[in-house]
């Protein structure tokens, strides 16, 4: 059997309907953290009203974040290292942020101890089995 990739894990490949991994997978990265074996941080700005420098900072990609949560990386996502470090690429250069830190480290170790529970947008998402 062989071993998943990233982009096999949570697709089906020809299907426009998202596989239940999908839709697992992204519940999983939105949701508070629990017990994952990955971690990867999300930057923050908390100035919500930027001035001209700012905009001009955000245009060219030199926001300054002055904050960071943290965010589960998928089960189907962390079950390696290679899974891991690519999905937190991927979160880096999409989302923005740092790379993904293994719990079983002591920086993850920390990162779980004080983040655990910690609902990264306070809000509730909801599991979709059919869109309309």
């Amino acid at each position: 059997m062989s071993t998943p990739t990233a982009s096999t894990a949570a697709c089906s490949p020809g299907s426009p309907h998202p596989s239940p991994t999908s839709a697992t997978a992204l519940d999983e990265a939105l949701s508070p953290i629990g017990s994952p074996r990955y971690v990867v941080p999300r930057w923050l700005v908390s100035d919500p009203s930027p001035g001209f420098v700012d905009v001009a900072r955000a245009a060219y990609g030199r926001v300054r974040p002055d904050g960071e949560v943290w965010h589960p990386v998928p089960t189907v996502l962390g079950v390696n290292a290679a899974l891991a470090t690519t999905y937190g690429a991927a979160w880096s250069h999409w989302v923005g942020g740092g790379h993904a830190v293994y719990t079983g480290s002591p920086e993850g170790a920390g990162v779980l101890a004080a983040q655990r529970g910690s609902d990264p947008f306070d809000v509730t998402t909801v599991m979709r089995r059919h869109w309309t």
